[in-house]
C-alpha cells in the first residue's frame, strides 16, 4: 500500500487527500469523510482496514484541517465539492463513501448525483434532524456559533440551524434518504439522547423517532446498525466493532451498479 497526501483544486475550494492506494485502477473506491470540527485523521484507522479492498481517499472537508474555506456554505454547496472531487479524481470508478456525523449527510446528498457510481453509502451516526441535539449545542455548537471563525458560525448556521449558541432553524435531512439510489448502511451507537445525563462524549443523535421514520419511509433502503457501548462518535469508541459491521453490509451486497 503506498500512502501520498494531495491537494485537488474543487468548484470554489480545495480539498487535502491522504490517499492510500494498491498503484492499479482495478479496486473500487472507498471515501471517507470526516465530522464536523475533526479532521481526515480521525478515519485513519477504517481506512487501512479498507485498503486492502479498496483504493482509499481519506478528505478534509471544506474548511476543516487542511483543505481551504469555501465561498458558499450548505450541505448542498459541500456534497457538490464532493461531487466535484470523485467526478475529477476517480472518474467512473465504484465507490464505497462513508461518512460520519454531518460528513454521513454531505456524503447521503452526494450520493444521489447520477453522475457517482455509488455501490455502498454508510452513515455513522448521522444528524437527521437537528432540533433535539441539546448535548451538541450544549458543547461543540455554542463555541462553534459564537466563539469560533466567520466559517465556523456560517458552518453552523448552515449545517445545524444554530445561531449564537441557540438553534433558530431546525434542519431536516430525512428526505434525503428517499433519494437514494443504492444501499445505505447506518451506524449509530446505544447511548441515547433522552434523559440528559453527564457523560464525557456525545450522546447518539439518533432517536426512536429516527428509528421509526426509517423503518416506515425507507425499510427497502436502509439498514440500520446499533453498536453496544457507543455515542455518537461510534468510529472513535467502538472501532472495530464497526469495521466489522461495514465490512459485513459491503460483503451482503454484491458490487451491482446503482440504480440510474
Amino acid at each position: 500500500m503506498q500512502v501520498t497526501t494531495e491537494r485537488v483544486l474543487g468548484r470554489q475550494t480545495t480539498l487535502a487527500l491522504t490517499l492510500m492506494t494498491s498503484g492499479t485502477k482495478d479496486l473500487p473506491v472507498a471515501l471517507l469523510l470526516h465530522g464536523a470540527q475533526r479532521n481526515r485523521s480521525v478515519m485513519a484507522r477504517v481506512g487501512e482496514a479498507l485498503s486492502e479492498r479498496f483504493d482509499v481517499a481519506l478528505c478534509d472537508l471544506p474548511g476543516h484541517g487542511e483543505s481551504e474555506r469555501p465561498i458558499d456554505v450548505s450541505i448542498d454547496d459541500f456534497a457538490l465539492e464532493i461531487v466535484h472531487l470523485l467526478l475529477l479524481r476517480f472518474p467512473g470508478r465504484p465507490v464505497l463513501l462513508i461518512g460520519e456525523s454531518i460528513g454521513g449527510v454531505i456524503g447521503l446528498r452526494a450520493a444521489a448525483d447520477p453522475r457517482l457510481d455509488i455501490r455502498w453509502l454508510v452513515l455513522l451516526d448521522p444528524p437527521l434532524t437537528t432540533a433535539k441535539q441539546w448535548h451538541i449545542r450544549a458543547n461543540s455548537l455554542v463555541s462553534m456559533s459564537r466563539d469560533g471563525s466567520t466559517f465556523l458560525r456560517l458552518f453552523s448556521a448552515a449545517m445545524f440551524g444554530v445561531f449564537d449558541g441557540e438553534l433558530q432553524e431546525d434542519r431536516l435531512y430525512y428526505d434525503l434518504l428517499g433519494d437514494l439510489r443504492g444501499p445505505c448502511l447506518i451506524l449509530t451507537g446505544d447511548r441515547p439522547l433522552h434523559p440528559q445525563r453527564d457523560w464525557q462524549n456525545a450522546m447518539c443523535c439518533l432517536d426512536a423517532t429516527d428509528f421509526w421514520v426509517i423503518q416506515k419511509l425507507y425499510a427497502d433502503k436502509v439498514v440500520v446498525a446499533r453498536v453496544k457501548d457507543s455515542g455518537h462518535t461510534v468510529l472513535t469508541h467502538q472501532p472495530q466493532a464497526c469495521l466489522e459491521t461495514i465490512a459485513r453490509f459491503v460483503e451482503s451486497h454484491p458490487m451491482t451498479k446503482a440504480a440510474a
